[in-house]
């Protein structure tokens, strides 16, 4: 019996010790790049972050989220960034937020994934500063003062530079959303978005100067910020500036620069420029009208290019992410800040 007793055990530690080794390989991350200074970097980083250093472990989550050198994986990413995230790093956290929100479709409600938003956020992060006042604004998050906290939010977001941030809270103080209304601060607000290149914030600045909302009346501003948002293609902006070139049809050139930004507004389906264009069709001669759709034609080309342009780059990567969690260089962070944070 005690002979029979030790060939079972023997078997048996055999098949642990063979199954070890077998679970180990398992559990190691598989790189996909063939560098060695990468697989010597990523396991050195992976080291780091196994004894706790949050930066290693923002970073080793964010290359798994990514896949960015080793095999995209889901469930290692939020291990990861949740550990960095726990020890309140910043990042960590709006990452978390991220991946908890547009990968992991476990959770059918945002309560938990905006709790990490919030703490990033109140954090300084300024990309969960203004998805947070969205999320406020647009009523996805409740909170009996929700208007006052998406203008706090947007606020931040805007002392920070973020250029949406700064046209709402421009449209904040403009509607008194969440905050006193005030038409001064609105136009500021609304001119710090609108130099960043913010279209509806050119768009509402423009109309400001027209109206004389926070700002002196002046035709001349009015129509260099509609200039802006139209060449941006704003329909709105486009039709507008066509209305302003036909208050100005004194020289014979304006008629067809009008026709020209109302077709533009036309082309996307403006049902008040579709209807202008046919006015301005009966006002003008044959050879002004060919000069002008030759125009129209043109910058609908532009337009068009354009839009190619952008299509291609946001279909590159369909997860949104930081600069923390995406490339090499947040793989290896400076060393300088990561050896002030071991």
């Amino acid at each position: 019996m005690l002979r029979q007793a030790l060939r079972t055990t023997s078997t048996l530690l055999l098949f642990v010790f063979m199954l070890t080794p077998v679970l180990s390989r398992a559990q190691e991350p598989e790189i996909t790049v063939s560098s060695k200074a990468y697989k010597r970097q990523f396991k050195t980083m992976l080291q780091r972050a196994e004894e706790g250093d949050a930066n290693a472990q923002n970073s080793v989550g964010g290359a798994f989220a990514m896949g960015d050198g080793v095999v995209e994986d889901d469930e290692a990413a939020y291990r990861w960034l949740r550990k960095a995230a726990e020890q309140g790093h910043a990042a960590a956290q709006y990452n978390l937020f991220l991946l908890s929100t547009q990968k992991r479709d476990s959770e059918n409600t945002l309560e938990a994934p905006v709790k990490w938003l919030q703490r990033a956020a109140n954090q300084g992060v300024l990309q969960a500063q203004f998805r947070l006042a969205e999320f406020y604004r647009q009523s996805r998050v409740k909170h009996k003062k929700r208007r006052e906290r998406a203008a706090m939010y947007y606020a931040m977001a805007a002392k920070q530079g973020h250029a949406s941030a700064q046209f709402y809270l421009g449209w904040c103080y403009d509607k008194g959303v969440g905050v006193t209304q005030n038409e001064s601060k609105a136009a500021r607000w609304y001119l710090k978005a609108a130099k960043k290149g913010q279209v509806d914030a050119q768009v509402n600045l423009a109309v400001n100067y027209i109206d004389g909302r926070g700002v002196q009346k002046s035709q001349a501003q009015a129509r260099r910020w509609f200039l802006r948002a139209a060449q941006q293609n704003s329909a709105i902006a486009q039709y507008n500036l066509g209305k302003l070139s036909q208050a100005r049809a004194s020289s014979r050139g304006n008629i067809i620069e009008a026709y020209v930004w109302t077709s533009l507004a036309a082309e996307q389906g403006l049902g008040a420029a579709i209807r202008e264009r046919e006015l301005l069709r009966s006002l003008i001669s044959p050879s002004q009208l060919s000069r002008a759709q030759a125009r129209v034609r043109r910058w609908s080309k532009i337009n068009s290019d354009n839009a190619q342009f952008d299509l291609q780059l946001e279909s590159r990567r369909s997860f949104p992410v930081t600069e923390p969690i995406s490339g090499l260089e947040a793989l290896l962070p400076k060393k300088g800040k990561a050896d002030s944070q071991r």
